[in-house]
C-alpha cells in the first residue's frame, strides 16, 4: 500500500462519468490506477482511470445490452448478408415481402420484414456447408487445371 500511495495519479473518487459513479481507488495494475465504480443499474465494476477520463468506458455494459429498437425503413439496408432493395407484394398470399439479393452470389430472395428485422439465420445456398465444400472443390480443380492443364 505504501508504494501505491507514492505513485501519482488523478484521484477520481466521488466523480461521475456518464453512468458510472466512482466509489473508491481499487489498485494499480501494470502501472495504471483502477477505480471501483457503481453503474446506474446497480452493478459494481472496476475501471482504469484513463478510460473514465477519456470516455471510453461509460457504463458497466448495460447500455450496450439495452440498445433501443430502431424503427424505420428497411429499404436499402444490408441485413443477414442480404441487400434489401425494396418491398414487393406477393401475388399469391398478398403479404408484403422485401426483395433481397445475397451479398456473396447475387441470388434474389424474398423475406418478410419481421424475419429481416429479427436477424434470423437467412443463409443463401452459397453460405450452406454443402455448397461451400462444393465451391471449394470446384475452385481447387480449376486452380489445378490452370496450373497443369490447358
Amino acid at each position: 500500500m505504501a508504494d501505491q500511495s507514492m505513485r501519482r495519479f488523478k484521484d477520481e473518487t466521488g466523480k461521475r462519468h456518464d453512468m458510472l459513479t466512482v466509489l473508491r481507488f481499487d489498485e494499480i495494475r501494470k502501472g495504471q490506477p483502477f477505480f471501483a465504480c457503481r453503474c446506474d443499474c446497480g452493478r459494481e465494476v472496476y475501471v482504469r482511470g484513463a478510460n473514465l477520463r477519456s470516455g471510453n468506458t461509460t457504463s458497466c455494459g448495460c447500455s450496450h445490452r439495452k440498445l433501443p429498437r430502431r424503427r424505420g425503413s428497411i429499404q436499402m439496408q444490408i441485413r443477414c448478408g442480404q441487400r434489401v432493395w425494396g418491398k414487393v407484394e406477393d401475388p399469391t398470399s398478398g403479404k408484403t415481402l422485401c426483395l433481397t439479393t445475397c451479398m456473396s452470389c447475387g441470388r434474389i430472395g424474398h423475406y418478410t420484414e419481421r424475419i429481416l428485422r429479427n436477424r434470423r439465420a437467412l443463409t443463401c445456398e452459397c453460405y450452406r456447408p454443402t455448397h461451400n465444400s462444393w465451391r471449394k472443390m470446384i475452385d481447387s480443380c480449376s486452380r489445378i487445371f490452370r496450373l497443369f492443364g490447358g
